[in-house]
């Protein structure tokens, strides 16, 4: 299994606060899916607009989570104006994005 999580990051703010920790995996793994299934809506509808703004909301969580191999993807999806390039960065997003889900799972049941 490759390991795209880091959870340095979420232990600091948790302060060693275990049940923290185990409620924003718990959250993540629930929140993640859903907004990839939007994702998948909004590329299927060319909602470039709505597709930036998800990949923003989601930046902050994968901060938090210490997900530093999709800094690059989100940057181009934020910033480029080409849609064609956005829309190339998307199955790295997901693919990425939903190897997370099954890591966070595993890491959150050790906590």
């Amino acid at each position: 299994m490759t390991n795209h999580v880091d959870l340095t990051e979420l232990d600091k703010v948790a302060d060693g606060d275990k049940e923290f920790m185990q409620e924003t995996l718990t959250l993540l793994v629930d929140e993640i899916p859903e907004n990839l299934k939007n994702i998948s809506t909004y590329v299927a509808d060319n909602d470039i607009v709505s597709l930036k703004k998800i990949v923003h909301k989601m930046k902050s969580s994968f901060m938090l989570i210490g997900m530093k191999e999709l800094w690059p993807i989100i940057q181009m999806i934020e910033k480029s104006s080409s849609n064609e390039d956005i829309l190339n960065q998307v199955p790295a997003f997901v693919k990425i994005c939903t190897e997370s889900v099954e890591e966070l799972k595993s890491m959150r049941d050790v906590i």
